[in-house]
């Protein structure tokens, strides 16, 4: 046993697994990688997601209060309790994605966001089956993903950028996404897939990095998911979260 850390051969057991079922793509997340993971991803031919070491997820609660989260919760129509309307996607309340965003709009952190890019990108621009680089996961948006963005392009043109937090729409900031090429979201249902592929300002691929998250006996709508991969050209792919269980009973 090996607890929350996994050998070598058993990545490999693993990846044939993941083959077996048909996947084709992995995102690595938002964890310090094992050095010999993408050279096996390169000998079984996998798509990679390569994820910067970067979450900032918990930051929120040192901002709100429990009963103003209680108050209010994520709702997929994007309405809020004053009946504002939001574009589809835009699943937080405008306080929340302001809070989400501290770190990321804080030049405080730059030089810290901008460094787990960097090496993310020089520890594996070498890696084929490299095919984005994602600059991390739910930390907000702000002028720190933006210089990572930018810095990225400036070393490495051929490769895609990723970043789901980019989506996210700051009260008060118009932030510069003109660096993430793809539209990223996690776990917005079939009907809003709908809804963001028959809009019209639709410029980038849709790409799911997060959902079907499961513990147990779920994941019973993967067919309408699956059925909207293959009837959308722009629906680009989707990441189950995630491949197996976090570790073992202690």
């Amino acid at each position: 046993m090996t607890g929350y850390t996994i050998s070598p051969s058993q990545f490999v057991k693993d990846l044939r697994l993941m083959r077996e079922h048909n996947v084709n793509a992995i995102r690595t997340s938002h964890y310090p990688n094992a050095p010999w993971t993408l050279e096996l991803t390169d000998r079984y031919g996998f798509y990679i997601v390569d994820e910067a070491d970067i979450e900032t997820h918990s930051v929120m609660s040192l901002f709100f209060s429990k009963d103003y989260r209680a108050r209010h919760k994520r709702n997929d129509t994007g309405i809020d309790p004053d009946n504002n309307v939001y574009p589809p996607g835009y699943k937080f309340y405008p306080q929340i994605i302001d809070a989400y965003c501290r770190i990321a709009m804080d030049p405080q952190f730059k030089t810290t966001i901008v460094d787990r890019v960097r090496h993310c990108v020089l520890r594996d621009r070498n890696r084929a089956s490299v095919i984005f680089w994602s600059l991390g996961n739910e930390a907000g948006y702000g002028e720190c993903f933006e210089a990572a963005a930018a810095w990225i392009k400036t070393v490495d043109q051929e490769r895609l950028v990723h970043y789901e937090r980019a989506r996210q729409k700051h009260s008060t900031v118009d932030f510069d996404k003109s660096n993430i090429d793809v539209a990223s979201v996690m776990y917005d249902t079939p009907s809003w897939i709908d809804l963001f592929m028959a809009a019209d300002e639709i410029d980038k691929p849709l790409i799911l990095c997060e959902y079907s998250h499961a513990m147990g006996n779920s994941c019973g709508d993967l067919e309408d998911y699956n059925e909207r991969l293959m009837r959308y050209p722009g629906f680009a792919g989707a990441f189950v979260w995630e491949w197996c269980d976090h570790a073992i009973a202690a």
